[in-house]
């Protein structure tokens, strides 16, 4: 991952954890869809894939 890369995802990081909630912009920033299925099982999509996962730094 290059330089520029990083510094974005731990900036968003940073912004994550200083939140304390959940914002409609974080969402926006976060989350690409939410699909809620009968029975109430709930699928979040993710904009950025193992965001929390993968190495950061």
């Amino acid at each position: 991952m290059d330089e520029k890369s990083k510094s974005a995802r731990t900036e968003l990081a940073r912004k994550v954890a200083g939140a304390g909630i959940l914002t409609a912009g974080l969402a926006d920033t976060l989350v690409n869809r939410v699909y809620v299925y009968p029975n109430n099982p709930v699928e979040i999509v993710w904009k950025m894939k193992d965001c929390c996962l993968s190495d950061m730094w």
